[in-house]
């Protein structure tokens, strides 16, 4: 029997934010969080926190233009196109926060249809006559911009 108690502790936790406002407001909590067990187990225990950043925030863009050309394309293609998500992908990120060549914002916009099945699994099927409609899609979308 042993009653040696450990005298360090860790905890992780990774964030990728679309809402900048939001994920203050979690630091924010998690910070008061800190300040109350500090003050509760002061003399006894002390828990510090780390913030880095490794991918900025992404917020949604308001200007509806590529999404607009996306409905004009999937009409055009035969597809119903139902919009659910304006980022996927740690590139979004990266690239939402930078500028192009004339030094306006970069709005990055990644694309595709298929049906997906298991996806992110050793099992991740595409349906190929979806993947097919998908390429019909994008090219009308191409033809739009």
């Amino acid at each position: 029997m042993s009653n040696i108690i450990n005298t360090s502790a860790f905890a992780h936790y990774s964030l990728r934010s679309s809402d900048l406002a939001a994920q203050n407001e979690l630091i924010q909590k998690i910070q008061k969080i800190i300040k109350e067990f500090n003050e509760k187990y002061s003399g006894l225990a002390n828990a510090d926190l780390e913030i880095e950043e490794h991918l900025p925030v992404f917020e949604k863009s308001e200007d509806d233009t590529l999404i607009n050309i996306a409905k004009k394309a999937a009409e055009n293609a035969g597809v119903n196109l139902k919009v659910s998500s304006f980022h996927a992908g740690a590139e979004t990120h990266i690239y939402a926060n930078r500028k192009n060549i004339h030094g306006r914002k970069f709005q990055p916009v990644l694309m595709g249809i298929a049906d997906v099945y298991n996806m992110h699994s050793s099992d991740e099927k595409i349906d190929i006559e979806s993947y097919n409609k998908g390429y019909e899609f994008l090219k009308a979308f191409l033809d739009n911009v």
